[in-house]
C-alpha cells in the first residue's frame, strides 16, 4: 500500500510541477475551471496520498510521545496556517486585486506552502514514519520550486512585491 500511495503523491507532484512550469510560461488560463478543478482535486491526491503513506511506511520507529507530539503539533499548526491562509486569500491563487499582506502574509510570504512542508514533517514524524520522513525532505524542495515559479510571477503582478519580499520569510 505504501508504494501505491507513494505512486500516486509523486505523480500528483509531477503534474503539480508541470502546471507551474506551464503557467509561469503563460501557456495556460489558472482562471479556467475546468483547470482549476482538476488542480484542486492533484492537490486533494497529494495531500491524501501523503497521509495514507505515513501510515503505511515499510520503516517506522517508535519515538518517545514528546517527540511524536510535537510531529502532531507541527501537522496541526500547518492545517491551522493553511486555512487562515486561504480564508484571508479567499483563492489558491491571487493574480488580480491587491497584493495580500495581512494575516499570516504579514509575516509568511507563502503560508500555504509553508504550512504543506509543516504538514510533511510533522505527519511523518507523528506516525514514526522514517522512509516517508525522508521523502517528505524532497518534497519539501520541490514545494520551495513552486514557491520560486510563484514569486516569478508575483513581481510581475505586483511592483510592490520585491518590497514585501524583504518584510517576510518564505
Amino acid at each position: 500500500m505504501f508504494y501505491i500511495f507513494l505512486s500516486l503523491s509523486i505523480a500528483a507532484h509531477v503534474i503539480r510541477d508541470i502546471y507551474e512550469i506551464l503557467k509561469n510560461k503563460k501557456k495556460i488560463d489558472t482562471k479556467n475551471k475546468f483547470i482549476f478543478l482538476f488542480m484542486v482535486a492533484v492537490m486533494f491526491t497529494l495531500w491524501a496520498s501523503w497521509f495514507f503513506m505515513c501510515q503505511f511506511d515499510p520503516y517506522k520507529i517508535n519515538l518517545m510521545a514528546v517527540i511524536k507530539y510535537a510531529g502532531f503539533a507541527l501537522f496541526i499548526t500547518g492545517l491551522v496556517l493553511f486555512f487562515a491562509a486561504l480564508f484571508r486569500l479567499k483563492t489558491f491563487e491571487n493574480y488580480k486585486g491587491k497584493l495580500i499582506t495581512t494575516g499570516a502574509f504579514k509575516f509568511i510570504r507563502h503560508p500555504m506552502y509553508f504550512s504543506y512542508i509543516l504538514w510533511i514533517i510533522g505527519y511523518s514524524v507523528f506516525w514514526g514514519a522514517v522512509l516517508s520522513f525522508f521523502i517528505g525532505i524532497l518534497f519539501s524542495v520541490n514545494i520551495i520550486y513552486w514557491q520560486i515559479c510563484e514569486e516569478k510571477l508575483l513581481k510581475q503582478y505586483y511592483p510592490e512585491y520585491t518590497d514585501y519580499m524583504k518584510k517576510t520569510v518564505f
